[in-house]
């Protein structure tokens, strides 16, 4: 896989209370499904996130919740499988496929996922 580009793309429920909780949500199905693949070591993985909290909890350790350290604490051992992650702050509408990925996983049973 050296020197090739992996595109994963996937669509579950979501019981997320707000959009912080749903973006965290997403980059942990991200991660898992980049660690099910053995993606390990082969490359940079770049997570694009929307939530602007989001991104800043995930950069900034003291800007946490402390109800959510446990799900910080997951995030953090889920991030050390997978190697090198930089994390990239996307722009609003500027990724068509994930809005109707999010969309569809309103109303999805299971989870939906491929890559390649």
């Amino acid at each position: 896989r050296r020197g090739r580009n992996v595109r994963a793309l996937f669509s579950r429920p979501c019981d997320a209370i707000n959009v912080e909780s749903a973006e965290l949500g997403a980059i942990f199905a991200a991660l898992d499904v980049i660690i099910e693949i053995g993606w390990r070591g082969t490359g940079l993985i770049i997570v694009e996130i929307r939530s602007l909290v989001a991104y800043n909890w995930l950069l900034n350790k003291h800007r946490r919740p402390w109800s959510q350290q446990t799900t910080f604490a997951n995030m953090e051992m889920r991030l050390a499988c997978v190697g090198e992650v930089a994390l990239s702050k996307a722009k609003q509408h500027s990724n068509e496929m994930a809005e109707t990925l999010a969309t569809a996983g309103i109303n999805r049973k299971v989870m939906f996922k491929a890559w390649w």
